[in-house]
C-alpha cells in the first residue's frame, strides 16, 4: 500500500484531519479499512507516545511522510492508555494518578 511516492487521496484525507485540528495538543487518527486486507491507523508521530512506544509500534507498521500507518489492533495495544488519559483531559475529567 505504501509507496515512496506521494499517494494524493492519502494526502487528501491528511490535509482534512490536520485542517479540522483546532489545538496543538489535538491527537488525531486517520482510520482505514481496506477490504480483505484489515484495519489501520494513520497518525502523527509528533503527537503520540514516547520513543520506546513508538519504536515498538514501528516494528509493525510503516512510514509515510512524517506519519506513521499500522495495524488498529496493534495500535490500540501500544497506545491505549496514552489516548485514554489524553481524551480525559480534553473531557476536563479528572485523570487517575497510578
Amino acid at each position: 500500500m505504501i509507496s515512496k511516492n506521494s499517494i494524493k487521496l492519502l494526502d487528501t484525507w491528511i490535509e482534512q484531519v490536520e485542517h479540522d485540528v483546532t489545538s496543538e495538543n489535538d491527537v488525531w487518527l486517520l482510520f482505514i479499512k481496506i477490504t480483505r486486507k484489515g484495519q489501520y491507523v494513520l497518525f502523527n508521530t509528533n503527537s503520540l507516545g514516547d520513543k520506546e512506544k513508538q519504536c515498538r509500534c514501528h516494528t509493525h507498521g510503516v512510514k509515510y511522510k512524517k506519519y506513521w500507518f499500522c495495524e488498529m489492533n496493534y495500535f490500540f495495544q501500544c497506545f491505549k492508555n496514552e489516548l485514554d488519559l489524553k481524551w480525559r483531559e480534553c473531557d476536563g475529567r479528572e485523570t487517575k494518578k497510578n
